[in-house]
């Protein structure tokens, strides 16, 4: 199997280091292109704090001001990889019907031959509302997956 395309999701946990060092270098071994994607809530509503929380009362205001924050990240991402010779492009996706769904349907959207993905280990509260992402990830995906443990 050539890889030429690989898709990292990338949440701004602290794994993400992680996540992007192994993937960029795959993606510089195998001169693939790396698509970093963040996927977020679209509503306010759902807005995602430290760790998720659902705020009954978040502002539209608030919402847009975090998604600011995130592009710059993901840009200041990008940058880095691309300070590495490393040929990547940063995405921001909204959630449509899950976290996992989301991740996955962008990297068939990419036409990635592998998706890498980090873990984490949410509360109970989140889990119980969002499930794991990973998890979801790795039981729906028909792409191969990179799992990168937290460290």
């Amino acid at each position: 199997m050539s890889i030429q395309s690989i898709a990292a999701a990338v949440d701004f946990d602290e794994e993400i280091d992680d996540v992007l060092e192994i993937a960029g270098s795959l993606a510089s071994a195998t001169r693939a292109h790396l698509h970093v994607v963040h996927v977020y809530p679209p509503d306010p509503e759902l807005f995602a704090g430290e760790p998720y929380s659902f705020p009954p009362s978040a502002s539209p205001e608030l919402h847009e001001a975090a998604l600011q924050d995130d592009r710059a990240r993901v840009r200041d991402l990008v940058i880095e990889l691309h300070t590495r010779g490393i040929a990547a492009t940063g995405y921001m996706k909204p959630m449509k019907k899950s976290i996992a769904a989301s991740i996955i349907a962008f990297a068939h959207e990419m036409g990635a031959d592998l998706l890498v993905i980090g873990t984490h280990r949410p509360g109970g509260l989140e889990r119980i509302i969002l499930g794991s992402s990973s998890e979801g990830v790795i039981h729906k995906s028909t792409i191969p997956i990179l799992v990168v443990p937290r460290s």
